[in-house]
């Protein structure tokens, strides 16, 4: 028997049907419930089931309830590795969501009838296609299992070393709301220990209460994502680029072409391998980068007296035990901001290329601030060139007046981009198209059409919609046909004309401008997902650098806020990616976002209307037309 640990489902043909009986069967791949069977019902309705982990064995979808009879029609199915049902009848797409209860066995594949010979179709098949194949879970089984005994003892191990220490910790960060004005170390001190803190509390909330004591399984148990979809994004995309095909195989794809390269690099090894050499290297930069931001102010933690610390280092009772509690009592910073933040460890689980993206994006920002700006610009270029969103940054250069730049990013992008598709398969025009399209194949599933990629969201359309679903009483709502996506787009469009204009003409501190247009990243698109925000370290590492200010309590706070896990409840009822339910962050994070950016526009508006006047203002904006 072969379980669905697929990399691709797909099958597509051409039918006719002459007549329907109670239960016929066009094809089945394996007996009863367990696998995946196309049938026809009285009067005219076509339905998909597949065996699922739900409490009937299987999810019934119906395709289309009007099928008209003695008339040739095309099917095709497709299910990702990910999960999510792709059906396309007469060239029109009828389903584009995700099951992840999905579990479905290939056992007996049957064209025509059931297994059984019980339920026949009465018509014709032609054009035949089937293509399936497996990837080896066991393998990723054990490990994923070793992973977590391991990371279940580290995290047991570190709690009880910190615990006591973090009591301090955690009365001296309080009373820092008191002095307002905070040096580096203080701001790390607390962020280290409010993320600390929002991790422990998600283990106990969700490990511990809703899935022990109270029994929950999915999504309560977890603020991440189940073990069946853990790796989906490498695992899809690896698949994709092992060919060279990406935009014309297993139903496309939306991701820019130097992106599927960056993962070729992985494609070589054997699967488990690449995942680990895959993270592994983006484990080793991210740490060395969070070293070099944090500087000294990543190991320290106070409580600590040079008694104690004798003790730990005594070389005449050194033991692994000691060696390993002086690391994290010393490094306790470095650790939770490089291991511990919620978009970290949902980036691990997912192995999305939002990690090496943010690699990019940080050295843009590096030689940036270093006013290297051409190696700024390729760095920009490269991030771009992954996907389309951090090109908001250009703001940065247009504040600065690097003009050149500006046209070095397009050409940067341009070359790469081309290069890259020179080696897909289909043609460069071909591919070329597709992307200039809009991703075409990808595009007819849409955002507005069902409620697809809310579960987890962290932008302002996954905060809205939901909100449009509740008081309309729509399980499914198709907000195109509302005209919401012109609206939608207007909103947009004056949020990012505003931001920009108040980052060219009154921000002037860089950490406050990078946050602005790392939220417009996060909040613009129709979705995001929550590994998105790891590109708030790019301004959260300016912000502790920068010079100390008077909000900077504030500041920090909402730092800690967005980079611990929301998902402590779920409204259940509403279809997702995810499954059911929504989770509240999707409501929470977009809130925390939109009242840093007012805080920020607050503050310097009025700072810049008190000390200088509207009139510097307008001079700023006539200098940008000059």
């Amino acid at each position: 028997m072969v379980k669905s640990d697929l990399r691709n489902f797909f099958i597509c043909f051409d039918f006719k049907t002459r007549k329907t009986i109670q239960d016929s069967t066009i094809f089945q791949t394996a007996s009863g419930n367990s696998g995946i069977r196309l049938e026809l019902k009285k009067p005219s309705t076509l339905q998909l089931v597949v065996g699922s982990n739900n409490r009937s064995g299987s999810r019934c979808i119906d395709i289309t309830s009007n099928l008209e009879l003695n008339k040739w029609h095309y099917i095709e199915i497709r299910i990702s590795s990910d999960k999510q049902l792709k059906v396309l009848l007469d060239k029109q797409v009828l389903e584009g969501r995700t099951f992840p209860e999905f579990n479905f066995n290939i056992t007996d594949v049957c064209i025509g009838s059931d297994s059984s010979k019980i339920n026949p179709f009465y018509g014709e098949i032609s054009n035949l296609e089937v293509k399936y194949s497996f990837l080896d879970r066991n393998a990723l089984f054990y490990i994923v299992w070793t992973i977590k005994i391991i990371a279940v003892i580290i995290f047991i191990s570190s709690v009880l070393m910190l615990l006591n220490r973090f009591y301090y910790n955690a009365k001296e960060c309080v009373s820092f709301y008191k002095e307002k004005i905070l040096d580096k170390e203080k701001k790390v001190k607390i962020i280290a220990n409010g993320i600390f803190l929002g991790f422990v509390l998600s283990i106990f909330c969700q490990f511990v209460f809703y899935s022990l004591i109270l029994g929950f399984s999915d999504p309560w148990n977890t603020p991440l994502i189940p073990y069946s979809n853990i790796f989906t994004d490498y695992i899809e995309i690896v698949g994709k680029i092992s060919a060279f095909n990406p935009y014309f195989s297993d139903g496309g794809s939306n991701y820019f072409p130097f992106a599927y390269y960056v993962f070729a690099v992985f494609s070589f090894f054997p699967l488990i391998l690449g995942i680990v050499l895959y993270l592994g290297l983006f484990t080793v930069l991210f740490f060395a980068i969070n070293k070099y931001e944090l500087g000294s102010a990543g190991l320290r933690i106070s409580g600590i007296s040079q008694k104690y610390k004798n003790k730990l280092t005594d070389t005449s009772k050194l033991s692994f035990f000691r060696i390993f509690n002086y690391f994290f009592e010393t490094n306790f910073n470095l650790i939770v901001f490089t291991f511990l933040s919620f978009p970290v460890l949902f980036l691990f689980e997912r192995g999305n290329c939002e990690n090496y993206l943010f690699i990019f994006l940080w050295l843009f920002i590096y030689f940036y601030r270093e006013n290297k700006f051409q190696l700024s610009a390729l760095f920009l270029s490269l991030a771009i060139c992954m996907k389309l969103y951090p090109a908001v940054f250009i703001v940065l250069f247009i504040k600065q007046k690097k003009y050149k730049e500006i046209v070095l990013v397009a050409i940067y992008s341009v070359l790469i981009t081309f290069t890259c598709l020179l080696f897909f398969k289909g043609g460069f025009n071909n591919n070329l198209q597709y992307i200039y399209s809009g991703f075409s194949n990808l595009k007819s599933l849409g955002y507005f059409v069902n409620n697809n990629y809310v579960q987890e969201g962290v932008s302002f359309y996954t905060f809205i919609k939901p909100i449009l679903i509740y008081f309309n009483g729509f399980s499914v709502i198709n907000l195109e046909s509302y005209g919401f996506k012109i609206f939608y787009y207007l909103i947009c469009l004056t949020v990012a004309a505003f931001t920009s204009l108040y980052i060219l003409l009154i921000e002037k501190e860089l950490w406050k401008n990078v946050f602005l247009l790392t939220a417009l990243m996060l909040l613009l698109p129709f979705m995001s997902c929550p590994y998105k925000l790891i590109h708030l370290y790019l301004s959260l590492f300016l912000f502790v650098n920068s010079k100390p200010d008077k909000t900077d309590f504030f500041y920090s706070v909402i730092f800690v806020m967005l980079l611990i896990p929301a998902s402590y409840w779920y409204m259940m009822g509403i279809i997702t990616d995810g499954g059911q339910g929504i989770s509240i962050s999707v409501f929470i994070t977009p809130i925390l976002i939109i009242i840093m950016m007012v805080k920020i526009f607050k503050d310097g508006i009025i700072e810049n209307i008190s000390n200088q006047g509207i009139s510097l203002i307008k001079n700023n904006l006539l200098n940008y037309f000059k």
